[in-house]
């Protein structure tokens, strides 16, 4: 059906049904429903990426994330996805649990939400909370806003 759209779980895709995938898989989702409204094709497409965090052991971790064709696609150049690392073990068990919260909130929608933000001079930083990533009460555009 091309007027139906999926994102996540019910996506059917091969591989990657991470909140990870979901990232990547909504401004295509979004850019093939405002194209359909508007009678087009939208030429974009979803390249398949999917993050998979395997904790190894107490402190360890390997974060490897890879698209369709199985090419490693490292979000963060300072981390080998191949090694076993204490960073990575910390993005699993700390970082990703307030970035899936903020996504079901629709603030970790990447580049887009940063840059309205942080783009303007609202004097927002970003504050580490046990549980999630929140804009300071010095940010005026989230001052009513609060973490989970």
């Amino acid at each position: 059906y091309p007027n139906v759209f999926a994102v996540g779980d019910v996506a059917g895709v091969p591989r990657g049904k991470t909140a990870a995938s979901v990232k990547f898989q909504v401004p295509v989702a979004v850019d093939h429903m405002i194209a359909a409204a508007n009678g087009l094709a939208s030429p974009k497409i979803y390249n398949g990426y999917t993050a998979c965090p395997l904790v190894t052991g107490l402190g360890k971790a390997m974060l490897i994330e890879f698209d369709y064709a199985g090419n490693l696609t490292p979000s963060f150049p300072f981390i080998d996805p191949l090694q076993e690392l204490w960073i990575s073990w910390f993005i699993e068990e700390k970082a990703l649990l307030g970035t899936y919260r903020a996504m079901l909130r629709g603030y970790a929608l990447g580049n887009l939400w940063w840059a309205q933000c942080h783009g303007s001079n609202s004097g927002c930083g970003l504050v580490w909370d046990a549980d999630c990533w929140f804009c300071t009460s010095a940010c005026q555009r989230h001052a009513s806003q609060s973490a989970f």
